[in-house]
């Protein structure tokens, strides 16, 4: 589950500050940017889905979770001397009341041997958390990088957000040029010679 949000977070930010940059730069035209609008909610919905709210409806048990078999898998590829032992005593003991190869007591006797064996091993090296610290650090350096835009693009970052989302919106785009007519607003008597300069930037 943390892997999953990490991952949704970085994505989404990913695509967003991307967007923004694009838009902010080529000013998109009201198609465009109303099919970039929605492929970002798609896409943000459909990887929101899979990594974040299935894993969640698993944890609090409205999904089924992992069975016991699958775990036991684990256990026995992360720790050699295990090796299918777990499996094995996991199969027998689910059909200890049924089974007629296998008194109750035998089972019952294999499995406090495979307990004594794992006893000693610490189950929770299973779990890695280095994709967690990989994903964080790059979700770290995505949201430093739109700080940075934030601080030292204001104006564009938050323009090109505005218009991304009144997607349907019509803008018209800045001239490339800016005329500079000097001396700009000045009060002058009736009949008076005014020189004006224009400049183009």
């Amino acid at each position: 589950l943390v892997d999953g949000i990490l991952y949704f977070g970085l994505l989404l930010l990913s695509i967003i500050l991307v967007v923004i940059v694009f838009e902010g730069v080529m000013y998109f035209s009201v198609p465009v940017r109303t099919i970039v609008f929605w492929l970002t909610i798609v896409v943000a919905a459909a990887v929101g889905s899979y990594h974040v709210i299935l894993p969640l409806l698993r944890l609090v048990g409205v999904l089924s979770r992992e069975n016991d078999q699958a775990t036991a898998q684990k256990v026995g590829a992360t720790f050699p001397a295990i090796k299918d032992h777990l499996v094995n005593i996991l199969q027998l003991y689910s059909e200890r009341d049924t089974t007629q190869h296998y008194s109750p007591d035998l089972i019952d006797a294999s499995f406090a041997d495979v307990r004594g064996e794992i006893e000693p091993y610490d189950f929770t090296a299973i779990v890695d958390y280095s994709n967690s610290k990989r994903l964080a650090q790059l979700l770290g350096v995505v949201a430093g990088v739109g700080i940075v835009l934030v601080v030292f693009l204001p104006t564009t970052f938050f323009a090109s957000l505005h218009r991304l989302i009144s997607y349907n919106t019509p803008f018209e785009s800045p001239a490339p040029f800016r005329l500079i007519v000097e001396p700009g607003n000045k009060d002058v008597l009736k009949g008076e010679t005014v020189r004006l300069t224009v400049r183009v930037e």
